[in-house]
């Protein structure tokens, strides 16, 4: 029986980027810049990546590190310089939606806590993408069984917001009251307050 982890939130792990102030030089290797984390700050390092663009894999001069949530990388958010290059270090922000596990590609958890076997995410064959020797013409989503990637965001099956518009027009309305130079009545859904008055409209008074 397949499973996966649900990590509290105190015990995540911590993601940051790496940016240069200026630039990174291209030929700057991962390697190279996980061991300077450790020798320079005493950091403990799960992994360092360098960030690329998904469709041609060039690199953006970036890099993604992964540290364990411990007392001594809380320092990471500090530090201003590596091997002798002015940095900038930033929290790593994932894309909104649904996680989607790269093991099993089911949604909701990462690889990291997944518990079930492996499903390919071009064929959905019970192997790892890596190892997928079917063609490209053949590729099958393993959710909705048409011809796309499991990882496809349109996806009949991928997991929609359940964001609900009410209380995303609160918090609209809440910003605009907040500003001085709005009128007071503005703020309000105009539709609930609009009075249709005929332009023709015969007055009559009582006396």
């Amino acid at each position: 029986m397949g499973y996966f982890i649900i990590v509290p939130r105190s015990e995540r792990p911590i993601k940051v980027v790496i940016r240069g102030q200026s630039c990174i030089p291209l030929d700057l290797n991962v390697d190279v810049l996980k061991k300077a984390l450790v020798e320079e700050y005493e950091f403990v390092i799960d992994k360092v990546v360098e960030l690329t663009r998904f469709k041609t894999k060039e690199p953006f001069e970036l890099f993604q590190v992964t540290l364990p949530n411990l007392g001594v990388n809380k320092g990471i958010w500090k530090i201003t310089s590596l091997l002798y290059l002015k940095i900038k270090v930033v929290k790593f922000e994932r894309k909104t939606g649904s996680i989607q596990c790269f093991n099993c590609n089911y949604w909701h958890h990462s690889t990291a806590t997944c518990g079930f076997k492996p499903r390919c995410i071009k064929c959905g064959g019970q192997h790892a993408k890596d190892e997928c020797t079917n063609p490209p013409e053949t590729v099958t989503c393993i959710n909705c069984k048409q011809g796309h990637v499991a990882s496809y965001r349109g996806c009949p099956m991928f997991p929609k917001s359940n964001k609900n518009p009410a209380i995303n027009e609160r918090k609209q309305i809440t910003s605009r009251i907040s500003d001085p130079s709005i009128p007071y009545a503005s703020h309000f859904n105009k539709k609930r307050l609009q009075v249709n008055i005929p332009r023709k409209a015969k007055l009559t008074w009582m006396g």
